[in-house]
């Protein structure tokens, strides 16, 4: 492998940022490199300063503000803030792992795929990731979208805002641990629950019929209006999405989040500083064509992310052909242990201390997407004797098992499309796993 500087080169080179933002005015070329200047600083801090969290939080954060400084809503990034700030409360309870600096990972990890897919596969990419480009008809923005800068967008909403819901699902561990605290001078906490009025109970059906619809129509664009994805009931999935609601699911609490926020964003234009207001008939057409598929698009692969456990019925598994981009968030997200913290007590772990490196090869019909990781001495302790075992090979397969047996469970095997993951260690395969 490559030694971290000539990997972090490659990293940046990988995401080709052209691929995705427009030079189309000054603007938009300054917009582009002030992007792909603080991914680059995100990164250094990561790879050559893994125990400078702060440092990597506030990075981070910078670019979510840089990040949505483009898209015209700042109170997004400021959002983000406030996310940061409560995950401490959740870490020092114990028994789970950071999901801010997370969030970043899993969008320059898939972001790294997407962009290796649209190199190879040039103009077919918007087949295979199911986009198009936008129609000036139907616009209410100074310019329509090409497909690579709406598939930019896309993944912006899906990978930042997939994990966004995360503390309201832990709140009753957030409640059992103040209350092992008050409980040595007898005092009760009032139950921790977020609070629906009628207004909001009445909202979310609609938004669970949208995303099942979408869900039903498998991303197939209409026939008649081909700017649209095709809506088919789905009976079982709007049960499905209900059932995880009422579970606190973080998927669909985050996708839900995001259907709010961005519906705010452009019916309260002041509220949020958005330099798009719309007309009564703009916001009606933003509806139809924008807010129906792209951002209950990004929902629906938000909601996909996390159905998962015994408490939640059963979906069938998910095909890249069909759903690609969560097919990507689910795989990225499962995958993205590297450099993620977990703490308990203010003792921090952090067991996998690289990047992994990605392929993406076509050959005749197949595409295949390869992971690989690799392993240095200390890692291989650390895993050793996280697992209790002394063989590598047993030992890697218990701390990929929970992973695999997700993934397995939840992502289909297809004819074309093959996902690889392997682990190395000096010039040889210790591990590897086949989809």
């Amino acid at each position: 492998m490559e030694n971290k500087e000539e990997f972090h080169r490659k990293i940046i080179k990988e995401l080709n940022l052209d691929n995705f933002l427009e030079d189309r005015s000054n603007k938009h070329k300054q917009e582009k490199q002030d992007i792909k200047d603080q991914i680059e600083k995100v990164l250094t801090s990561l790879m050559f300063e893994p125990k400078n969290t702060h440092q990597h939080t506030k990075e981070t954060l910078i670019f979510l503000k840089i990040l949505w400084k483009k898209y015209d809503c700042i109170k997004i990034a400021n959002f983000f803030e406030h996310f940061a700030r409560i995950e401490p409360t959740l870490l020092s309870l114990g028994g789970t792992r950071e999901h801010f600096l997370h969030i970043f990972h899993v969008f320059l990890f898939g972001l790294r795929i997407i962009s290796k897919i649209i190199s190879i596969m040039d103009t077919d990419s918007q087949k295979i990731l199911k986009i198009k480009d936008e129609n000036e008809d139907t616009c209410v923005f100074p310019r329509p979208y090409n497909y690579k800068e709406r598939i930019f967008y896309l993944w912006t909403l899906a990978s930042t805002f997939h994990d966004i819901g995360y503390p309201l699902e832990y709140l009753p561990e957030i409640k059992e641990g103040f209350q092992k605290f008050t409980d040595i001078f007898n005092y009760k906490i009032t139950p921790l629950n977020f609070q629906l009025d009628y207004s909001d109970i009445v909202e979310l059906d609609p938004n669970f019929r949208l995303i099942s619809r979408l869900y039903g129509g498998k991303l197939t664009f209409t026939e008649i209006e081909p700017d649209v994805y095709e809506k088919i009931e789905h009976t079982h999935f709007h049960k499905v999405l209900i059932s995880a609601f009422r579970k606190r699911n973080h998927g669909i609490l985050s996708a839900i989040i995001l259907l709010r926020l961005i519906e705010r964003i452009f019916l309260f234009p002041k509220e949020f500083d958005s330099k798009y207001p719309l007309t009564p008939e703009e916001f009606n057409k933003y509806t139809k064509y924008f807010y129906n598929n792209d951002i209950a698009r990004a929902a629906l692969i938000i909601s996909l992310h996390n159905l998962k456990g015994n408490n939640l019925p059963e979906i069938s598994q998910i095909k890249f052909s069909e759903f690609p981009l969560a097919f990507i968030l689910i795989l990225t997200d499962e995958f993205q242990e590297f450099l993620r913290r977990k703490t308990d007590l203010g003792e921090e772990k952090i067991i996998l201390k690289n990047i992994p490196n990605i392929d993406v090869i076509k050959e005749e019909n197949e595409l295949t997407i390869k992971i690989k990781y690799y392993l240095g001495d200390k890692e291989i302790s650390e895993i050793k004797e996280d697992t209790k075992s002394e063989d590598l090979k047993e030992a890697l397969d218990i701390f990929w098992q929970g992973s695999i047996e997700s993934l397995e469970k939840r992502l289909s095997s297809e004819t074309n499309y093959k996902v690889i993951f392997e682990t190395w260690k000096d010039n040889k395969i210790v591990y590897e796993w086949i989809l």
